[in-house]
């Protein structure tokens, strides 16, 4: 998909290859269930089990463990479940 879509500078990326996605559906497939990334746009505390000892994040919405957490907001956002996510695997 990235060989194919030329990201207009002027546009928002995400639109650009939302739209990509819809004209375009096979062979793509959506992480609807968090199964490999988990964005923490609007996930509140209680959804998220940490596990010290295999420093795995368990989504309890959708019962996965996502490989790759994605922290929203400004890139001095730095609070809330991330910080622990990230104070637990570098400790």
């Amino acid at each position: 998909m990235l060989n194919k879509i030329e990201i207009q500078p002027a546009i928002p990326d995400q639109g650009q290859l939302t739209r990509y996605f819809l004209e375009n559906k096979f062979p793509f497939f959506l992480d609807y269930f968090s199964e490999i990334f988990l964005s923490l746009f609007n996930v509140k505390r209680r959804e998220i089990e940490l596990d010290p000892i295999t420093q795995k994040v368990h989504y309890v919405t959708t019962n996965t463990y996502p490989c790759i957490i994605h922290n929203n907001g400004s890139k001095n956002s730095f609070s809330g479940i991330y910080k622990e996510i990230y104070e637990m695997r570098h400790e």
